[in-house]
């Protein structure tokens, strides 16, 4: 049975490393980065509202086709929309996939001086930059970590404490959840 796991958590708290990790150890699983597809759209940057929507329905759609052929999805996504986490969960049940949904924290001071941090990665520091800001553009990283912790209130994400330079604790974690 294929598995839709979905990685949520705060910007830069390391969804997108776990991800690799599990695809990596997972032939023919997908890492589905709504933020990659949301960039390979036109003139995403000037089109936030629209430009995330459709990013969101190409995504669904890609989890749809590769649950489908029977391959693990992991989607690592700041995800502080509870209809949209219903729409994966959603689907993966009607596809017949175990769903999962985890969600990685650390305290709210620490999360956000591990996002800025990133900007010293020159792999990272592209995204990094045009994620700031966003986030500043949605409030500063503070709110959205407000936004993300009532998202999840009602929420049946198992938590998982996320390791602060030690991603593979954090990877083994999400693995003794599954």
């Amino acid at each position: 049975m294929p598995r839709l796991i979905v990685l949520n958590g705060p910007p830069g708290i390391g969804k997108s490393t776990v991800a690799f990790r599990y695809i990596e150890d997972h032939p023919m699983a997908l890492s589905l980065e709504q933020d990659v597809v949301r960039g390979l759209l036109g003139g995403w940057r000037t089109r936030d509202g629209e430009s995330g929507a459709l990013a969101r329905e190409l995504c669904l759609a890609m989890v749809r086709t590769h649950l489908l052929a029977g391959h693990d999805v992991v989607v690592p996504q700041f995800i502080a929309n509870p209809e949209y986490l219903d729409r994966l969960s959603g689907l993966g049940l009607q596809v017949g996939a175990q769903h999962i949904e985890f969600v990685l924290l650390d305290d709210a001071a620490s999360a956000e001086s591990r996002f800025h941090a990133r900007i010293d990665d020159p792999l990272r520091a592209e995204h990094q930059r045009v994620a700031a800001v966003f986030i500043e553009q949605a409030g500063g990283y503070a709110h959205q970590y407000a936004r993300l912790t009532r998202c999840l209130t009602d929420r049946a994400a198992i938590e998982i404490q996320s390791i602060e330079g030690d991603p593979d604790e954090t990877y083994r974690a999400v693995l003794s959840q599954l």
